[in-house]
């Protein structure tokens, strides 16, 4: 019974062996996809607000059908950023002029920030 107990014991232990979720290749799981500055209050907006679907923010996010985001702050003013999230939205996108007034400078800033 004792010896039943060991090899039962010994199977659990082998059979478990290979669960975890590494591939036995010894890679690391891929890292999740990142946005830069994650943790300003206005890259929250950006997800809550659907942004990541169409734009992509460093490694975060789709390749179309919007921009590119990573560097937008290097490219557009800060009033060109508000603009084209209020009243003079590009072709295909929704407007933003729902947001709050925190909430949309948050967004601007945010947007800004990103060079």
């Amino acid at each position: 019974m004792a010896r039943r107990a060991l090899l039962l014991a010994l199977a659990l232990t082998v059979g478990g062996a290979g669960c975890g979720g590494s591939d036995g290749g010894g890679a690391e799981p891929a890292a999740p996809p990142q946005m830069p500055g994650a943790r300003a209050p206005g890259a929250s907006i950006a997800q809550q607000n659907g942004c990541l679907a169409c734009h992509t923010f460093g490694s975060a996010g789709r390749d179309a059908p919007g921009n590119d985001l990573t560097r937008v702050g290097a490219r557009l003013s800060r009033a060109e950023i508000e603009r084209a999230l209020t009243t003079d939205p590009p072709e295909g996108m929704q407007s933003y002029e729902h947001l709050s007034g925190g909430d949309l400078r948050a967004l601007v800033d945010y947007l800004a920030s990103l060079r």
